[in-house]
């Protein structure tokens, strides 16, 4: 009954989203966008990318930091890099991004590792994330509060209560933790999985506690710090490339406002709302006159190189992944049934 549940209200929320982006889609000045992608300016267009591969880089290294700090298995670089891009696709399927089923299953098949520790890290990485877009965007709006409006202002408090909930978690893992445990208990869980409950919390909660302790925690923060500082540079090239000029802290709020949005939304990769909010705050950090086919196609440029072409890699490389593994079993299989040939003769 549950599953059943579930299933339509992720097509609803999948529904609302791919309308929203229909919506943005008809709504741009197909001319004006075309006029300026035909200027642009290939020196920030390659800025664009090389931060977005920046920032791809940096989750890769606070990936491979965080498997190794709790189970002390070192994950290659380049596995670790397919993990980022087919977790932003597996992510995109459910409501809020909140959940990547991807990496915890890539590490259990080539690495064996539990999927307790794996699914705890990713958790972790989601709590950074979120506690890095409420430091950043806080930062922003003490620095320029001129720019805040009514929206904002709903968001920064938002942003504020994420940050005190996240800051207390991650500071004070054992009590986070007891609390948890009280909420399960209170639940009606079926006897049959009460063993296999306690067993994840008690692998979860020793990997929290690792990555709590201070030598862990502030290098995570740091480089989620800069993955997402890494973003805003991407933003601001992606700006720049079609020839708008825009005000670094204004932009930088709006895109921070923009990613609160798509998550508090709960729709599934913020796909629609993102781009129409960003469309709808462009004028809080574009400077001067520009028109509104060259802004929101600036933001349909922006998704499509951070999310759209990501979603697309991650897909290829799940894919791979699964031909991959197929193959291997395969070979298995076969050189099993060969020994055992040579045996009986």
């Amino acid at each position: 009954m549950r599953r059943r549940m579930r299933n339509p209200t992720r097509y609803a929320l999948h529904a609302i989203g791919l309308a929203a982006l229909v919506y943005f889609l008809m709504t741009l000045d197909w001319p004006a966008l075309r006029q300026g992608v035909g200027r642009v300016d290939l020196f920030f267009l390659v800025g664009a990318v090389s931060a977005s591969l920046v920032n791809i880089a940096t989750k890769t290294i606070r990936w491979q930091r965080l498997i190794r700090s709790a189970t002390s298995v070192r994950i290659s670089f380049m596995l670790s890099v397919g993990s980022i891009y087919a977790g932003v696709a597996s992510s995109s399927l459910v409501p809020g991004k909140a959940i990547d089923v991807a990496k915890p299953l890539i590490l259990k098949r080539f690495h064996h590792i539990p999927l307790a520790p794996s699914t705890t890290a990713m958790l972790v990485e989601r709590a950074l994330d979120m506690l890095s877009v409420a430091i950043i965007f806080l930062i922003a709006l003490a620095i320029r509060p001129l720019a805040v409006g009514p929206a904002v202002r709903v968001l920064a408090g938002l942003a504020t209560a994420l940050l005190v909930f996240l800051a207390a978690a991650l500071a004070f893992p054992g009590a986070f933790l007891r609390g948890v445990k009280r909420v399960v208990e209170a639940l009606p869980i079926p006897p049959r999985f009460e063993t296999p409950i306690q067993s994840v919390m008690a692998g979860s909660g020793t990997s929290l506690l690792a990555w709590c302790r201070r030598e862990n925690f502030w290098p995570l923060l740091g480089l989620s710090l800069l993955s997402l500082g890494a973003e805003v540079v991407r933003f601001y090239c992606v700006f720049r490339s079609v020839g708008l000029t825009v005000a670094p802290w204004g932009l930088t709020i709006g895109y921070m406002a923009s990613i609160l949005v798509a998550v508090a939304s709960f729709i599934p990769g913020g796909i629609g709302v993102t781009e129409s909010f960003q469309a709808a705050f462009v004028r809080l950090f574009v400077i001067g006159e520009a028109a509104t086919g060259v802004e929101r196609g600036a933001v349909l440029l922006d998704r499509a190189l951070s999310y759209y072409l990501v979603v697309l890699i991650g897909a290829a490389f799940l894919l791979w992944c699964q031909h991959g593994l197929e193959r291997r079993e395969l070979s298995a299989v076969s050189s099993g049934a060969a020994s055992d040939g040579s045996l009986r003769r």
